[in-house]
């Protein structure tokens, strides 16, 4: 049986349940997958399955997850993977209205939509649906986008900041870290006034991921292509990253220096002392505080002192706020 899994606990828990193409919900166990591992899967992705009844309950089998076969072309004497515009044949678009589903075929003229998502609720009253779209070969090369990307719909009349926390809630649901772009992702809302409300909180948050807007009414049918093409243009080159002034506090805009972040990380783990030297102006602290996000993921005790806070202490006094922080 074909379906789609609407709920996946942690890899520690190892249970979700699937939606089958019969609209009833099989419970799945980590130890049923065929062929994947539990990081392989994500909630809306498609799966084949074998369904069987135990004690009186829907339970799935041998839960594989569904690849569809790309087409392949020849150039220059090598065989390379294309992606190309469509639907994928296995997305459930049961969970979205007509509008949304409308949209979500416009999209499918230009982009690949991979996987239909499912809701997420934030709060008693606010729900957001999403869908996950793969840039063709056009958009990798225009706009350098290789992973895919999130599609939020917010049906709602006045957007609201909040709509980020939708976007985050994706990524968090996601284990695969390395499938979903975080540097892109996009807004398609019923406020008319989107891209003006849009412009104004972002322009108050530099590290914020580059967020492309559309309206429900935009996307509403025909191809809209060359529509989606200049809006990716007026919002992704707009962003200046030479403009950034202040240390880098987030990982999206922090490129290059990953190797020396683990590189820290590793001789502290061996009892090293390490120091970052450097120019003004030069990154100094960014990476300071790139090594303080990345320790606190591998639960590493880190304390941060600015020592503009110090200067003004006598010695003694200043050892004892080092030691109070601690």
């Amino acid at each position: 049986m074909n379906g789609n899994i609407i709920r996946m606990g942690s890899e520690k828990k190892g249970f979700g349940f699937i939606l089958g193409e019969d609209h009833k919900d099989y419970f799945f166990h980590i130890t049923s997958l065929v062929r994947c591992s539990w990081k392989d899967l994500g909630e809306g992705d498609a799966v084949v399955f074998i369904p069987k009844t135990i004690n009186g309950k829907l339970k799935a089998t041998y839960v594989e997850k569904y690849f569809v076969e790309t087409k392949d072309k020849i150039s220059d004497n090598s065989k390379r993977e294309n992606t190309y515009a469509g639907i994928h044949p296995m997305v459930n678009l049961n969970s979205f209205d007509s509008e949304e589903r409308n949209i979500i075929k416009t999209l499918g003229k230009t982009f690949y939509v991979t996987n239909g998502g499912i809701k997420i609720s934030l709060g008693a009253t606010s729900e957001y649906r999403y869908c996950l779209i793969k840039p063709t070969d056009y958009f990798s090369e225009q706009f350098n986008l290789k992973r895919e990307i999130v599609v939020i719909f917010s049906n709602y009349e006045k957007f609201e900041p909040r709509t980020f926390d939708a976007i985050a809630e994706v990524y968090r649901r996601n284990e695969q870290q390395f499938r979903i772009d975080r540097i892109c992702s996009i807004i398609i809302s019923k406020d008319k006034n989107v891209i003006e409300e849009l412009h104004q909180i972002l322009k108050n948050d530099i590290e914020m991921q580059v967020v492309v807007p559309f309206r429900y009414v935009e996307l509403q049918s025909g191809d809209k292509t060359q529509l989606i093409t200049n809006r990716f243009r007026e919002h992704f080159y707009e962003r200046d990253l030479f403009a950034f002034e202040s240390p880098l506090k987030k990982d999206i805009y922090f490129f290059g220096r990953r190797d020396y972040i683990h590189e820290l990380l590793s001789r502290h783990n061996s009892s090293e002392n390490s120091g970052v030297f450097g120019l003004r102006r030069s990154g100094k602290t960014s990476v300071l505080q790139a090594v303080e996000r990345a320790a606190k993921l591998i639960n590493t005790v880190c304390v941060f002192l600015d020592c503009q806070d110090l200067y003004h202490f006598s010695w003694n006094r200043a050892l004892f706020a080092v030691i109070e922080k601690i």
